[in-house]
């Protein structure tokens, strides 16, 4: 069996974000997604709407992803 990559995606709400959340959703890539503001999820994609980015809770989740993808600010 193979194992699905795990993708975390910060800046979720910004453009690039958008764009590449949606193509990874498409081509069945597990995503976790975090935002200061909500947001629109896809298929198999875990979302996380936070202010603080030290939050326990945020590194629980993605402490177990195989790949981290920063845009905020982009």
């Amino acid at each position: 069996m193979v194992k699905r990559i795990k993708v975390v995606v910060t800046g979720a709400n910004g453009f690039v974000a958008k764009n590449l959340r949606k193509y990874l959703s498409k081509n069945n890539i597990d995503l976790i997604s975090i935002s200061r503001n909500d947001f629109k999820e896809y298929k198999d994609e875990l979302k996380i709407i936070s202010k603080n980015y030290d939050e326990k809770i945020i590194i629980d989740k993605i402490k177990n992803s195989d790949v981290l993808i920063h845009l905020v600010g982009i």
